[in-house]
């Protein structure tokens, strides 16, 4: 009797061939553009990572270079460039760096497997929350396929923390919709730790709570306990800001210094006036993308909810409270934005012509992007 074969869904091999496609077109974008154009060690702020391994190395700019100093030195009070720390970031991509590091014996290759291993999970998690709501495979798979193709999607793959926290949302939030509120606790936990921005989902996730009890507290549960493990993360890790710096606000202080930032929280429409004044093409790039984005979270609120929503909003509106830096990383901060993935996939065209021209105008985008991003022309995402 012949053995079972192994069969593979046609949804699965779309998934694969489509992620390993994007990254192989990526890659190869990459090392010829620097081979070209050259990589400079330095310009403005932005900083690229060099080690004479062309496949690996353009994979590492801007805040590569904070995790990994934390990856090889642990957090340190000591201040560098600009006078920043780096305890302004949080800790659970680096941590990652370190223990894979110690296995495969470099934590820039580290952080490259766990950024892509993160984008394999955020895809799974991803495809399995829309077929959850929308029952429809088709949906399912443009939702994967608009994320991939995110103008800034590249930033995925990179040393850099989205890839993880993209996977981290998504998952919590698969969970969440199955109502487990056990996993999307432990996963809120998660994603408090990996990046500041994370704690802000405890209001989505409490809201969803609301409604699976149809706002009835006679009918809350002992589960509702674990919801509190997404501000826990959060606050663990200014409790060792504390212990480290002797500061409770430390991670605020630390802003301060942030590319000339301010601890106060600024007023994000202000910032979008004084973005566009400066006449960077960074700002204006990330300025444009960020208020095509509110306006489909406003236009298409009855195809997300309620929750899904203030994802968007907070992951959009929040940057633009902070530092002024964060104007030249707009594009960067809205890639983790999933949300609109689910609006892309439920409002795309029924004609497949107009799909596939949306599709080659983002892949052909997001090559042009690549190119500028890895040698380091003064767009750092």
């Amino acid at each position: 009797m012949a053995p079972p074969r192994l069969t593979i869904s046609p949804d699965v091999r779309y998934i694969v061939a489509l992620l390993l496609g994007t990254r192989v077109v990526l890659t190869l974008i990459g090392v010829i553009a620097r081979s070209l154009l050259g990589s400079p060690p330095h310009v403005d702020w932005v900083w690229v990572y060099t080690s004479h391994r062309p496949l690996l190395d353009i994979w590492g700019v801007a805040d590569t270079v904070w995790y990994l100093d934390i990856a090889n030195h642990g957090y340190s009070t000591v201040r560098h460039d600009f006078v920043q720390a780096n305890f302004v970031f949080f800790p659970l991509y680096p941590g990652l760096m370190k223990v894979v590091g110690a296995v495969v014996g470099d934590p820039y290759v580290a952080g490259l497997l766990v950024s892509n291993a993160a984008l394999v999970v955020a895809c799974v998690f991803l495809y399995k929350l829309m077929l959850l709501e929308d029952g429809d495979s088709g949906t399912a798979l443009a939702a994967v396929k608009y994320m991939l193709l995110y103008p800034a999607a590249f930033v995925f793959s990179a040393v850099l923390s989205e890839g993880l926290y993209l996977a981290v949302i998504i998952g919590c939030f698969y969970y969440v919709r199955r109502r487990d509120w056990r996993l999307a606790g432990i996963l809120g936990f998660l994603l408090s730790l990996t990046r500041s921005l994370g704690v802000f989902a405890f209001l989505p996730v409490v809201y969803e709570y609301g409604r699976s009890i149809q706002w009835n507290v006679r009918r809350v549960r002992g589960d509702v306990a674990y919801l509190l493990l997404i501000p826990f993360g959060f606050m663990l890790f200014v409790g060792y800001e504390t212990f480290l710096t002797g500061d409770v606000l430390a991670y605020v202080h630390t802003q301060e210094q942030w590319a000339g930032g301010t601890a106060s929280l600024k007023n994000p429409l202000a910032m979008l006036v004084y973005g566009v004044t400066l006449g960077d093409v960074r700002a204006d790039l990330g300025i444009f993308f960020d208020l095509i984005a509110l306006m489909y979270l406003c236009v298409y609120y009855r195809k997300i909810g309620f929750a899904y929503w203030l994802v968007g909003v907070y992951s959009i509106v929040l940057p633009l409270a902070g530092p002024w830096s964060n104007l030249f990383s707009l594009l960067r901060y809205l890639s983790v934005v999933f949300p609109l993935y689910l609006i892309f996939a439920r409002t795309r065209s029924k004609s497949p012509q107009q799909d596939q021209v949306t599709t080659i105008i983002l892949a052909v985008f997001q090559g042009a992007l690549m190119v500028f991003w890895t040698v380091g022309a003064n767009l750092p995402l």
